[in-house]
């Protein structure tokens, strides 16, 4: 998976491989409130309406995170956990956690872990490369069966 963040244009866009519906990108483009999912196999997109998004960069919970212990990266390299609980009320919460080298400039996972509508939900990201600063603004290109 590729997850691209464009803090500036106030847009995420993620690329996925191999699921059971095959090759899927996933766009949110926060200033509209418009998300797309494309299935690349099929050659089909489907925009997801009816949600109001609010824009999140990558690491923003980082102000409120502490550290909350010591984790690994998949090749046993020792880490810090920074840990942020954002929203808890009665049958809603979210806890945000970063695993990351010690000197801080090398994520090793995000997740996001907690309750919505007293349904459990865990989510972590794995990151095999970082590269900070803007990416470029073909990854945020929808796909002709997008704007069709």
């Amino acid at each position: 998976m590729h997850w691209y963040v464009d803090f500036v244009g106030r847009q995420h866009a993620f690329h996925t491989g191999g699921g059971q519906n095959g090759n899927m990108e996933a766009f949110f483009f926060f200033s509209t409130s418009k998300q797309y999912e494309y299935y690349s196999d099929f050659q089909v997109c489907n925009e997801v309406m009816g949600r109001k998004m609010l824009f999140f960069g990558t690491f923003d919970f980082l102000s409120r995170a502490v550290n909350t212990g010591t984790c690994m990266d998949r090749h046993g390299n020792n880490g810090n956990v920074w840990t942020a609980t954002l929203q808890d009320k009665p049958g809603t919460s979210l806890t945000l956690e970063l695993c990351a080298a010690p000197t801080g400039n090398i994520p090793f996972t995000v997740s996001a872990i907690g309750q919505f509508n007293y349904q459990n939900f865990e989510r972590t990201v794995e990151f095999f490369g970082y590269y900070p600063g803007l990416p470029s603004a073909q990854y945020f290109l929808l796909p002709e069966e997008c704007t069709s």
